[in-house]
């Protein structure tokens, strides 16, 4: 029992990475970019227009690269929407969740249909105890439901177990084990903070998503930053061509 306190006792919330606008969150951001998108129309343009405006070798540079573009950015995209995880593929912000409508039950158990899927989910167990949301299960009689659940029974498979929600009435409550420690974390509809703990299990949620599979989220902004040096050398291209009636490739070549 003592050494399973001290555990608790050595949590410490991790720091903000200085990457932190490499993460998810950021990427779906740059995924709904305007200029971007149009750009993927030219995969299926291209042959046709090489094939009937005739003027096009003009600029044809000019398309390749837009071509070019549009084949990172949606192989990007493609990864992204794979292997984001959902939940924050759905809700970016709190106001975006909030503006659904749903009831205090649905965080709970988006909260725990994720875990399975998040490589800290122990982490944010840990992170939900600390920030006082879950708590134990003698600390009021109405956690008495959770007392009796088959994870406090059951052999220690694992340092931290966490059960499936036990609704009652309008409230629901997750059952969690930490070692020898039994934990609820309940939400209440005669919680006078229920709003605030909705929102903070929300952010605690949301902030391990924007963490995770770090090598998905390198290929997504390699793609991404391709695909948008591609097309802001289209735009130098069409500055250059303007002003000196050439095309920046010409200079270049005259330049090798």
């Amino acid at each position: 029992m003592v050494a399973d306190r001290n555990l608790l006792n050595q949590f410490k919330p991790r720091p903000v990475s200085r990457y932190f606008r490499l993460d998810w969150n950021y990427a779906l951001k740059v995924a709904r970019f305007p200029a971007l998108r149009p750009a993927s129309f030219m995969i299926s343009l291209m042959p046709i227009l090489v094939g009937v405006m005739h003027w096009l070798s003009t600029y044809i540079a000019n398309v390749w690269l837009l071509w070019t573009a549009s084949i990172f950015f949606l192989v990007g995209y493609f990864i992204l929407k794979v292997r984001a995880p959902p939940f924050i593929q759905e809700y970016q912000f709190y106001s975006q969740y909030e503006s659904c409508g749903h009831s205090h039950r649905w965080i709970v158990w988006q909260f725990y249909t994720n875990l399975d899927s998040l490589s800290g989910w122990e982490h944010i167990v840990h992170e939900t105890k600390e920030k006082l949301i879950s708590l134990p299960c003698d600390s009021t009689p109405d956690y008495e439901v959770c007392r009796l659940c088959p994870v406090f029974d059951s052999p220690r498979t694992r340092p931290i177990q966490v059960s499936a929600p036990i609704q009652v009435a309008r409230d629901i409550y997750l059952p969690i084990r930490v070692g020898a420690e039994k934990l609820v974390l309940p939400m209440q509809e005669s919680d006078p903070e229920l709003g605030l703990k909705q929102k903070e299990l929300f952010w605690i949620l949301l902030t391990q998503c924007a963490k995770e599979r770090p090598i998905s989220r390198t290929f997504v902004w390699l793609f991404f930053g391709a695909s948008g040096a591609l097309y802001i050398l289209t735009i130098i291209n069409n500055v250059v061509r303007v002003a000196f009636g050439e095309s920046l490739f010409s200079f270049l070549e005259r330049a090798i």
